[in-house]
Formats: C-alpha cells, structure tokens, sequence
C-alpha cells in the first residue's frame, strides 16, 4: 500500500483496506479485493453507475475496464464451446444479472462517474469489522459539484439479500437530481479471456417486469440446466422534500427506471437498493419470482437490515480475527481471515457446496480443486459446523467418485481434480496458451491425489473436533473408499517387492508426461504415493474407532471384507518413494534425468508462465526440471518431517534430518512459485529447518492478491493460499496440531515475526493463543464446559476453563 493509502487509515487499521486514489489499472483487482459475499451471494466492488455512464460517453473509449458481477454459490452451468476444432462441454459458475445499476445526474448531463466527471475525491475501501465496502467521491461537472457516498453489503442475516446505500449531496448548487436503477440482464462470462471459448453466455429465456410499486424483476433459466433465476431490486429514497416522479424504459436486455428528485446545497439524499436472488435450488423459495418479491417488499427498513447484517456478522469475526503487534502483517492476515469467513460460514454450511479456489468468482469456472485442504483448517478454527458443512459437499459426491473409479477400472472411490456440480471430472480437456493463441491439451485429470486430501480433512475434522457421529454416519465410509481406491490402483512389482502407483500427475502440474511419451502420466510421484501410504493405514485406524454395531453395518453396506485392512497395512508398508542416491527423495521416477537449469526462469524471456513460454517455442516443460508449486516440499508443509520421516520408516527407508534438509534445498532452487500456494507451502515446511527462509517466504505469501496490477486477483482471489498462511502460523509457527483427542503444541516462531493473537475451538471449547518468539500462550476461555488436553515438553496437562499456559519456543535461527 502507498504512503497516499496509508494516510487518515481509521484506529481499526487492521480490519480495513482502504484505496484513496482512483486507479483504472487496478480496478479489476479491486473489485474482486473488496468484494462482499455472505456465504450464498457474492458481489464485486463495481462502480453502480458505471452500466450507464458508459453509454453517456457515446462511444468513447472506456478508459476504466470495470467488470459488475454477481454470483450464487454453488450455482453450475453446462455449457459447450469450439477449442482446437473440437466441440467441448465445461460447467461454470455463471454470472448472473447485474442488479447493482444506481446512477445519478443533473437532467440533460452525462451521468456522474470517474470517466464523465471531474473527480475532486475519491475513497474506496473495505471495512472488515462491519462486513461493508465504502466509497465515496465527489465529483464536478458543468461548474456543479456532487458528493456520492456508497456503503453496502451482501446480508449475514438474509442470505439471498445485498444492500447498497447511496448518499448523495449537492456541494454548491440547488436543482432537480434524476436517479436511474435497473438491472442488466445482458451479461456473459468473460472476466478470463482464457476462458471465452468454453462459457459465454449462460442465461436464457429471460424476462423483464416492472411491478406497479417500482419493483424491477428479472427472470431467466441457465441455458444448460433445468434451473430458474430470479433477481429483484427495490428502491428506497428518503431526505427529499417532495415527491418522486418515475418514468422507465428499457435497452436491449437492460430493464432501467429513472424518477427525479429535488436537491438543496448542502442537504443530503438517501437512496437505498435491495437486491435479492432466488434460484429454484432454493428450498425456502423453490419459486424464484415469489421468493424474490416477497425478499424486497417483505424486509425490513435498510437501516434495520443493515444492523441485522452488522449483529449477523460480528460474533463470527470476532472469533476468526487476528491481532498482531505489526499492523501490516496484522491487517494481510486478517484479509485473510475475512475473505475465508464470508466464503464458508453458517449460510454455506447448510448448502450444498465446496470450496471453491477462486472463491465465488469466474478464476478457474467457480471449480472446486484440492485447495480446501489448506482452508478448512482456517474454516474450522472459528467453527466446527462450518468445516462439517464442506465436508458433507465431498460425502454427497462419493457416489460419483465410486463411479469414476470404477469407469477408470478401480475400486472404491476417485475423487475429481476439479469437481462442481455433480461430482464428477470437470477437467477441460484443453487450456489456453495466450502467449501464441495455442490450445495445450490438459490431463491434469489424472492428479489422483485428491482423494487423500479428501481423506486427510476428515480425519483431522474428527480429530478438531470430536464428531463421532460424522465419522460413524459418513466420514468413515469416506476414507475407507478412498482406501480402497489406493489399494487398487497400487500394483505389486515382481522385481522389487514393492507397490507402484503409475500414470499419475502430482500437485507440481507442470510435469503431465515423459518427454516425447504417446501418454499422460508419470510414475510413482513421491506425493502421491506418501499420501496414498498414509491414507491406507488411517482407513484401519478409522475401523477401530468404530464401534462393533458400526464397523459391522458399514461393512455391510459397502462390502467389506475381513483382509482388506490388513491388506491395506501390507500395501502401505511395501509402497514405492524413488530416492536419489544421495537420499534426495525423487519427485517422480525419472524427474532427476531431466534437463536442469540453475534458474528456472532463465530458459525463457519475459515474465510468461514458464509452461507457456516453452510450448510457444516448441519446447516443453515436460523436459526440464522445473517445478511450479511444491510437490515434494508439500510432504514437509502437511505433514511435518517428524511424521514423513515415520511414515517412509514404517515402510523401510532411512531418511535421517540431513536428507531431509537436501531434499527441501534440492526443489527450493527448482520452483517457479508460480502458484499462489507455493510460498505457503515453503513457509511451512521449512519451519523447523530454517525460520529465517521460512519467514521470508511467509512474509512474501502474504502479498498474494494484494499487489496492485499484477497476477490474477482480478479473476478471484485464491483462497487456499489466503487461508494458508493463516494454517501456517497455527500449525507450523505455534506448533499447534491434533493428536488423540488432546492438543500438541511444539512452537517453531520466527523470532523476527512479530507477536500475534487469535481465537480457535477445539473439541466445542474456545482457546486463545498468544505467540511471540519466547513463547506460546494458550488461555482457555471462563466459559469453556470442560479442561483441554494440552501435551507440551513431554507433559500432559488439563487447561480448564479461565486457565492460561505457556509452552516455550524452540525455533531454530537457520
């Protein structure tokens, strides 16, 4: 953030992001920053008046690309579209109307806005507190200066209702104002241009009312499936001295109403919209047109709504907000934290839905990857019900990864790469290469792993929390399925005695094939298969916690033969991690005999994806050592050396502290980090080895999304590297995890991080922690119902209610 930023911020700085210039260049990425979601609704932080200020300049260039969207989570649609001569389907998330239109001028002016106006002011900012986005700014047109003030917001008490709030005051002149709303139906997908061929346009069959009391109403279908839309708006106006005069019309697909109200220098007007959606998804409204009518006129006054969202909203912030002694990193981190609550919270809990990469936004077609692996930590630290809520999305859709694996000719359950709607492979088959306009075929499908980060979120959700019921009624059956799955696609190798895993991609993505190979896939990638290791024996462990009535019903169901967790165990022990013979752990069989570049940007020029870069010139990142996110390094970030190194024991390797560090500087120097979850992931595993690098890396992960004009923030922003830096700093720097049902706490802090605070519950009781480098502390709430189960330096205690301890740090300098 400039100094210009940092100037007149409010006391609550950390809780804010505040913008005081005016910047065309950076309003895509503003727009999706401050945006506003509530859990069911997501809204950009677009200009209202640009719909129309953009016809005001009769065809002028638009100088300030701005993109209005409003999105319904967990909302699909089916598409087709032309690529590389084939036709192909894709499901999206599908931009819905835009029912933000809010525009003013003085009668026979442009209207009022950035590009038509003089601005004298301006301000934009996000205010993390109260769940609100503000902006005001004054502009001067023909000799006449106007202030417009906007706060607005995405409900937390009604889930299908946004609010935006105008205050409008004439400066220095007196006369009659015209306010235009309306809502645009003539919308498309095309945030991402690397996605224009696959989605377009997504509604159909839509229709424009105007109710007798000024209610605009637009309906539709998606073009691809069976699912009705509705979106209603309502205008308030209240502080003007006489009545409104209305008139209407309507252009192309926009249905727009104007009324004119008089205006007194210096005396302000309040306009308030409600925006309501409706979907015939909705169980409370299965007809959208009634549910949204009756949301406008049915609500409450907006002053009353604005305080139910604020009442709404407050107790969860308060428990995911971060205090730090450095206002910067508190305020990166607390971005964090808001934008993870207002994606998964109470509403999207009792939906049906996943976590999205890109959060509620077009970046990666609304799809949801692996990426909850590294937020539902960050969402359960605030709430069980909402890391459960997620994880009911993965248990809905293990029908669909039943058949996925049986399709690909194994057993148990294969979880998508990408998944939306249905549960099943939402992969496209290609991606575009803007740098020469080429389609790449893509088989990231063949990423297999996600099914053990599926099962990783289950057990630890258990473990957080104690829901034994979710583990008898459907966490079980979960991992044992995607034990299944590993134990069938591992095969038995004659010569060596050990199990392979062949044919696979890793997390790394840029590795998809063998140089010159007819077919996708790699063999025995070392992620995968120390995931697969670890999931099978959990399976076993799952089936003992089970009591007899239980593992005996859910054998039953699904089949369950006496030998297969033994078999499980067998496999586990006997599973294939290629080394080098220096004890580097080798990423995939092979990897090592790959080209090698001491700085993996320098076979290429430019700041280009380096995949793209190299197919542009006939090459192929196939064939070089180059890794874009971490794949081995991910081992050390999820699980800890501690638990690696016991688990590749377990199955006979040796591999000792120094291999350890070799391996973590042997694929340091190979990354591209041009993931977001890169830096996270090296911030986390490097941990325990080196907290001066560590430190580094987590300090740079937090810039992710924040830098003005740059990256893809402007798409969505991305949510498991946002929610991973908090996980770092809860599971790597405090040192905080779950084992046996009591919290282990062995800190790592930088000792130049400066101190922080925040909230987490565990097992229903709320806990404080406190860290700075000379310790942890952990206060147990007063109103807590029992003690914690805390183990630190080799002692077991019991932190009862109001009790507070400390652990001391540990951290290696590096």
């Amino acid at each position: 953030m400039t100094d210009r930023e940092h100037a007149s911020m409010p006391a609550e700085y950390a809780e804010y992001i505040c913008f005081q210039d005016y910047s065309p260049q950076d309003e895509l990425r503003r727009e999706s920053l401050l945006g506003l979601g509530n859990g069911i609704l997501f809204v950009r932080a677009s200009a209202p008046e640009q719909r129309l200020t953009r016809e005001s300049l009769a065809g002028a260039p638009e100088t300030s690309p701005r993109y209005p969207g409003l999105y319904r989570a967990g909302l699909y649609d089916t598409v087709t579209g032309e690529v590389a001569g084939h036709s192909v389907r894709c499901t999206a998330l599908p931009r819905l109307p835009d029912a933000t239109i809010l525009a003013a001028r003085r009668p026979g002016s442009a209207w009022l806005g950035t590009d038509t106006a003089e601005l004298l002011a301006y301000r934009h900012e996000l205010d993390m507190l109260r769940a609100t986005a503000v902006r005001s700014m004054t502009l001067r047109m023909d000799g006449a200066s106007t202030r417009i003030e906007e706060r607005r917001f995405v409900s937390a008490a009604h889930p299908y209702l946004a609010v935006i709030r105008w205050r409008i005051t004439a400066c220095d002149w007196s006369g009659p104002l015209e306010i235009a709303d309306g809502i645009d139906s003539d919308v498309r997908n095309a945030l991402v241009e690397r996605q224009k061929a696959f989605t377009g346009r997504h509604l159909a069959g839509i229709a424009h009312r105007r109710e007798s009391d000024g209610v605009l109403l637009v309906s539709a279908t998606l073009a691809g499936q069976p699912i009705e839309i509705a979106v209603a708006t309502r205008l308030h106006v209240c502080g003007s001295p006489e009545n409104s005069m209305h008139a209407k019309w309507k252009k192309r697909e926009a249905c727009i109403q104007s009324r004119i109200i008089p205006l007194r220098q210096g005396e302000p007007v309040c306009i308030d919209k409600v925006v309501a959606v409706h979907t015939s998804r909705d169980t409370t409204a299965p007809n959208p047109i009634k549910g949204v009518l009756a949301c406008v006129r049915g609500t409450a006054e907006p002053d009353t709504l604005e305080l139910a969202h604020h009442r709404a909203w407050l107790p969860a912030w308060r428990q995911v907000r971060v205090d730090c002694a450095d206002p910067e990193t508190c305020r990166a981190l607390n971005v964090r934290a808001f934008h993870v609550l207002q994606t998964v919270n109470t509403q999207s809990a009792l939906e049906d839905m996943g976590v999205p990469a890109r959060g509620w936004q077009e970046g990666y077609y609304g799809h949801v990857f692996w990426d909850d692996l590294f937020v539902l930590p960050e969402v359960g630290r605030n709430e069980h019900a909402h890391r459960r809520g997620a994880l009911l999305y993965r248990y809905r859709r293990l029908d669909a990864a039943r058949r996925a694996a049986q399709s690909a000719g194994f057993a148990g359950a294969m979880y998508p790469w990408r998944s939306a709607a249905t549960g099943d492979e939402e992969t496209p088959l290609y991606q575009f290469n803007p740098l020469d306009a080429h389609w790449m075929r893509d088989d990231t499908r063949l990423q297999r792993h996600v099914g053990a980060s599926v099962a990783w979120n289950v057990w630890r959700y258990v473990e957080v929390s104690g829901d034994m019921e979710f583990l008898r009624q459907r966490g079980a059956e979960m991992i044992v399925e995607i034990a299944r799955f590993w134990a069938s696609i591992a095969r038995l190798d004659e010569s060596t005695g050990r199990y392979v895993i062949e044919g696979v991609i890793g997390p790394d993505e840029y590795h998809n094939a063998y140089p010159d190979a007819a077919y996708p896939g790699l063999d025995n990638n070392a992620y995968t298969n120390v995931m697969a290791m670890w999931t099978l024996p959990r399976a076993e462990k799952t089936l003992t916690r089970l009591d007899a009535s239980a593992r005996d019903a859910l054998s039953i169901r699904i089949g369950l033969t006496a030998d297969e967790p033994g078999e499980w165990a067998n496999i586990a022990r006997k599973m294939t991690v290629s080394f080098r013979d220096d004890g580097i752990i080798e990423q995939f069989d092979g990897f090592s005999g790959l080209r090698y570049a001491r700085d993996p940007r320098s076979v290429v020029q430019g700041n280009a994806r380096v995949d793209w870069a190299l197919e542009s010139q006939g090459d192929s990142v196939d064939r070089w050592q180059i890794v874009k996110q971490p794949d081995v390094i991910m081992l050390f970030y999820l699980l800890g050396e501690t638990r690696l190194r016991l688990l590749l024991e377990q199955a006979g390797y040796r591999f000792d502290e120094a291999a350890a560090r070799r391996t973590l500087d042997h694929y340091l120097v190979r990354l591209t980090h041009e993931s977001s979850l890169s830096k996270v992931a090296c911030a986390g595993a490097l941990a325990r080895h080196d907290s001066n690098l560590s430190l580094r890396y987590f300090m740079d992960a937090l810039g992710t999304d924040m830098t003005p004009c740059s990256g893809s923030a402007h798409e969505g922003l991305h949510l498991g590297a946002l929610a991973g830096g908090l996980d770092v700093i809860v599971r790597r720097y405090a040192g905080i995890e779950v084992e046996h049902g009591h919290l282990v706490v062995e800190p790592a802090w930088p000792p130049a991080l400066p101190a922080i605070a925040l909230s987490l519950q565990f097992r229903q009781q709320r806990l404080r922690i406190a860290a700075d480098a000379a310790h942890v502390a952990i206060t147990a709430d007063i109103v807590n119902s029992r003690a914690a189960s805390v183990f630190a330096e080799g002692t077991m205690h019991k932190l009862g209610p109001g009790e507070t301890m400390a652990v001391r740090n540990r951290c290696p300098e590096g």
